[in-house]
């Protein structure tokens, strides 16, 4: 996601392409979606990890219970995955729509 932001920063020239113009609410919202999708992923494995430490010291009642999140948890960062798999697609159908565009107007050219 980094290297994508820094390819279309315009640098020294100050230019930005109207492709990236219109890259930019998906890029945000593509950001925030992965940055809460790995907050709930790690949040899961940390609690797994502690349900699996009060099994080991035999407290049934909170091992199920931080399972049970720890599972809540992991399917909220799939979900969140599933949705920047979404975003990330209608940001390349932007690219497409500008190749198309692109190679439109070259077949027009003289």
């Amino acid at each position: 996601m980094g290297q994508i932001v820094r390819q279309l920063h315009p640098g020294e020239s100050g230019h930005v392409t109207d492709t990236a113009l219109r890259q930019l609410p998906s890029l945000r919202l593509r950001i925030e979606l992965v940055k809460y999708m790995q907050s709930l992923g790690a949040l899961a494995f940390l609690l797994c990890a502690l349900a699996m430490l009060a099994l080991y010291f035999d407290n049934e009642i909170w091992g199920h219970a931080l399972f049970g999140i720890s599972i809540a948890s992991l399917s909220g960062s799939l979900l969140l995955s599933l949705a920047e798999i979404l975003v990330s697609t209608k940001a390349l159908g932007v690219v497409l729509e500008d190749i198309e565009r692109q190679q439109a107007q070259s077949e027009r050219a003289p």
